[in-house]
């Protein structure tokens, strides 16, 4: 039978030297680079597909957030003859979101929250607040109301200035498809202190849309579905009348009518 290799003459096979068994051949310079500029390459790849698809999370997070107050919404006007709750419109009466506290937007608390009218049908307080609207920006300091990421529109009670009581349209008399809730922006051109000023808006073109997802911004509407609206579209709503934004349906323009006094609801 053969052996493998040669016998030495003292009967003992020959052993590989001590180096080659020890040390196998290592990557050479130039091969170490290649690799570390193929990793370098797919990382500039992927990290920008992660980055849009976190994005991407986060928005439908606040699609899914918006739809439980336009589902409250619906609940609240089920409960209250068709009517909706008021919408925190000026310095006047318990709305949506908070009852003042001093004339004022009251701080933020457990208590601020549990006052509102729809808190009965959300009690979460994260449900008010975009996942990406932070609140340690110098823009978010200056808000006067800082319950919400989101207001409610002021076609609710037909944007009249000078409101003497919380009365609303109902919710039925309203155009299913109109805009009931929005994000608006506090970054500039827009002034954070008048955006946020109250829990309501008009939808003027120097209150809005929030840039916090790219695009466009989240909206509800009054039959309480919720999309994902491009800022083109959203600000020609803002100068259609009627239109989705400006919808008080007592008004032909549906913005109040002449210095927002004409909504029967005021008559």
């Amino acid at each position: 039978m053969s052996k493998i290799g040669s016998m030495q003459a003292d009967g003992a096979y020959p052993l590989k030297s001590w180096s080659a068994r020890r040390f196998p051949k290592a990557f050479t310079l130039v091969e170490l680079l290649v690799v570390i500029a193929i990793v370098g390459i797919l990382a500039s790849l992927l990290l920008p597909v992660l980055s849009k698809s976190k994005a991407s999370a986060l928005q439908i997070q606040c699609v899914s957030q918006l739809k439980q107050i336009a589902l409250a919404l619906q609940m609240y006007a089920a409960d209250n003859q068709d009517f909706m709750p008021w919408p925190n419109w000026g310095t006047n009466s318990t709305g949506w979101l908070y009852a003042l506290s001093n004339g004022v937007p009251p701080a933020p608390s457990d208590s601020a929250y549990q006052q509102g009218l729809l808190w009965h049908y959300i009690r979460e307080v994260k449900v008010y607040w975009c996942p990406i609207d932070y609140t340690n920006t110098p823009y978010f300091a200056e808000r006067k109301e800082k319950l919400s990421s989101y207001i409610m529109n002021g076609a609710t009670m037909g944007y009249y200035m000078g409101p003497s009581s919380a009365r609303t349209h109902k919710l039925s008399s309203m155009n299913p498809s109109a805009y009931a809730t929005w994000e608006p922006s506090d970054k500039p051109p827009y002034d954070p202190a008048k955006v946020f000023n109250d829990g309501a808006s008009f939808p003027n073109d120097d209150e809005g849309p929030s840039r916090r997802h790219n695009a466009g911004c989240n909206v509800s509407a009054f039959d309480g579905h919720v999309q994902f609206l491009k800022f083109a579209l959203f600000e020609q709503e803002q100068y259609d009348k009627p239109g989705l934004l400006w919808c008080d349906p007592d008004t032909p323009q549906g913005d109040g009518g002449s210095r927002h006094r004409s909504c029967g609801l005021w008559k």
